[in-house]
């Protein structure tokens, strides 16, 4: 999705982890972009729990489309963008859950 390496860094660090930490914590030091460290700030404001029910900050959004304005002249849609970020975020929400499961029942019992 050609997503702005400084947000994916910020998702990895944030999301990987036992303990999920804050997203502003996250934040690469090299990172210069005001737009991106608001992000994460209101990301923290709206909770990395609800990551999972897909509510993120919509300076997200906004930082991506200002990366596709340096690699386009006709940027993509960024709703696109954040629409395939959520269903991402789903899958990993239905990842985590389906292995929950086969560690706590050896086994997936429903698919």
């Amino acid at each position: 999705m050609h997503t702005h390496p400084d947000i994916i860094a910020i998702f990895q660090q944030a999301l990987q982890s036992n303990s999920p930490s804050s997203f502003t914590n996250a934040i690469p030091i090299y990172t210069t972009e005001t737009l991106i460290r608001e992000a994460a700030k209101e990301q923290d404001i709206i909770r990395w729990e609800n990551i999972f029910k897909g509510h993120i900050s919509k300076k997200w959004a906004k930082a991506q489309l200002q990366h596709y304005m340096r690699m386009y002249s006709n940027p993509p849609s960024v709703h696109h963008w954040a629409k395939n970020v959520i269903l991402q975020l789903y899958q990993i929400s239905k990842d985590m859950w389906h292995h929950r499961n086969e560690i706590v029942h050896e086994c997936i019992e429903e698919k």
